[in-house]
This record gives structure tokens, C-alpha cells and sequence, in this order.
């Protein structure tokens, strides 16, 4: 010790680090990691070359997830021939100029941007800001990113009045938006397919991974399939929990990761799963689409 009590830091580091400790820097190199396969992929859509960007994105034959929406569209698919097709197509329309996200959470199996992309419309030469949020989900193979998957804002004249002075902050508010996204996760844990599929507009869309199913196929789900979707998860499990792991509200969007405790009715068996969902709200208190993937379920 010195003269004033404390330690002397020339002698190094002595208490050993404890579990937490030690979990926190783990998860902080995983995420770090994924971070820069992210970040490399991102960058690399500057370049508008195929042989520049497939790299970035793990290889055949593991399986990839990719959605794109926009408005009230929404394509998803999950076959690398199909991504190599979706940037072949961007190319042809836009130049990624830079990725400015002002808001970017890194998990140990996603990365989420939400942020402005700025590019340039080939057909117009006019240079373009957009608003937008991505969801990277990661597998283990740490070769890549698993996908990507993105929803940019186009405001409805609803939409842009409800972010003028003078508009009443109820139409959509952060903070009404939050109390519905509670609300929707309170009917998950209820199990009532028909009391979730209520807070999406009648013609939202949705990609997501299907857990009333053993198929991992990703597609993209609209109108009345969404209900179905959600009568064949119920119809499987009975949900024991539904418990916020990172949550954050916007006035356009939800992003939510949220932790499954379930029961499967054929076999009695219990399971534990994470899911993670991008969710643009259309005004008012309704969710325009649904996109993002889940973890594979572990035995609880």
C-alpha cells in the first residue's frame, strides 16, 4: 500500500475477476467481432461489385436470410442465388455512398443499425438520405453475416403530419408506441393468436422464423396468414414466459428481443429460445410488418 492507503498500481492487478466479470468480457469480444463482420459487409456496399459484397456473407450451403421493405412491400428469401440477384438489382438503381447509424446494438448473434444511408439514384443522379433499420443475424460460423435484414421509412401524410409542431404528440409518441409493444407481448404470453395478430394492420407483412413448424424456410407472410402463423405456434407450445432481454421504442418503430420460456403439448418437453423482431408502427398503435429471426430452441 502507499502512504495514502490505496494500492499501488505498479504492482498489477490483484483481486481475481469474478463469473460476471468474466462474462462480461466474453460477450464483449463476441460482440466486437460480429461488429466488424458487420461493418465490413457494410462497407463493402460501396463498392456496387458482387465479387466485393458475397464475401461478406456466409457461404453455401448455410442457410442465409434476407428481407427487404419498404411502404407497404415486403420480399424475403433465403437463398444465396436470391441475394446475389437482390444486389445485381440495387446496382443497377443505386450507389451506397455511407452508413451513419445513430443507434447500433451488438448482441452475440445480431447487430442492429438504425440510422440514415445516403446514396445516389442512378436514374435521376439526385443523391438521397434515407431512414432506416437492419437487423444482422449471425450463425456460429463467424465466416460472415447470415443476412440482412432492412425496412426504410416512407412516411404516409399521416405519418409526416404526426412529426410536425403543432400535430397532438397522442397520434404517435415513443411512449404510446412502448405501451402498445407491452400490450403485444402481454397477448404473446396469453397464447391467443387472434389477440397478436390484432395489433398489426390488416395488411401488414412479416418474416420471421416459424416456430410452429420445423421448417426454417424465410418467406415473406401478409393478411390473414399472419394469424395463421401464430395459431400454429400457439397451437405447439404453451407459453410459460415472454421476457424482455433489449427493447427500443421509437415513434416509427419497435426493436425488440424478446426471451421464450415454452412448452411443447405434444411431448410435455420445455424449451428456452431468444427472438429478435424489427417492427415499423403505423400510426395509430399498429404495426406495419414484423422482420427478424429466432435462436434455435434449447432444452430448458
Amino acid at each position: 500500500m502507499t502512504e495514502t492507503g490505496t494500492a499501488d498500481a505498479r504492482a498489477g492487478i490483484s483481486a481475481e475477476p469474478s463469473a460476471l466479470d468474466r462474462l462480461v468480457v466474453d460477450h464483449a469480444r463476441q460482440a466486437l467481432a460480429l461488429a466488424g463482420l458487420v461493418w465490413n459487409h457494410a462497407v463493402s456496399e460501396y463498392a456496387s461489385d458482387l465479387g466485393v459484397i458475397m464475401p461478406t456473407i456466409i457461404p453455401e450451403p448455410r442457410q442465409v436470410l434476407y428481407a427487404a421493405g419498404k411502404g407497404r412491400d415486403l420480399m424475403a428469401f433465403d437463398a444465396h442465388d436470391q441475394v446475389a440477384s437482390y444486389y445485381r438489382g440495387n446496382y443497377e438503381r443505386i450507389r451506397v455512398h455511407d452508413w451513419r447509424p445513430a443507434t447500433e446494438l451488438r448482441a452475440r448473434w445480431y447487430v442492429f443499425f438504425e440510422g440514415c444511408v445516403r446514396y445516389t439514384n442512378l436514374a435521376s443522379g439526385v443523391p438521397e438520405n434515407h431512414n432506416t433499420i437492419v437487423l444482422f443475424p449471425m450463425d456460429d460460423s463467424r465466416e460472415g453475416i447470415q443476412g440482412e435484414l432492412a425496412w426504410t421509412r416512407q412516411p404516409t401524410g399521416e405519418r409526416e403530419a404526426a412529426d410536425l409542431p403543432g400535430v397532438p404528440a397522442e397520434v404517435a409518441t415513443a411512449d404510446i408506441n412502448r405501451s402498445m409493444v407491452l400490450d403485444w407481448i402481454e397477448a404473446l404470453k396469453g397464447g391467443d393468436a387472434r389477440a397478436v395478430a390484432a395489433f398489426f394492420t390488416d395488411d401488414a407483412r412479416q418474416a420471421a422464423r416459424d416456430y410452429g413448424t420445423d421448417s426454417q424456410g424465410y418467406r415473406a407472410l401478409a393478411g390473414a396468414d399472419i394469424e395463421r402463423f401464430y395459431a400454429r405456434l400457439f397451437d405447439r407450445f404453451d407459453v410459460a414466459g415472454v421476457d424482455i432481454i433489449q427493447l427500443a421504442v421509437k415513434d416509427w418503430y419497435a426493436f425488440a428481443e424478446l426471451h421464450w420460456q415454452v412448452r411443447e403439448k405434444a411431448t410435455g418437453k420445455g424449451w428456452r429460445m431468444n427472438t429478435v423482431d424489427m417492427m415499423p408502427i403505423m400510426a395509430p398503435g399498429k404495426f406495419l410488418a414484423r422482420i427478424g429471426w429466432g435462436t434455435q430452441p434449447v432444452a430448458d
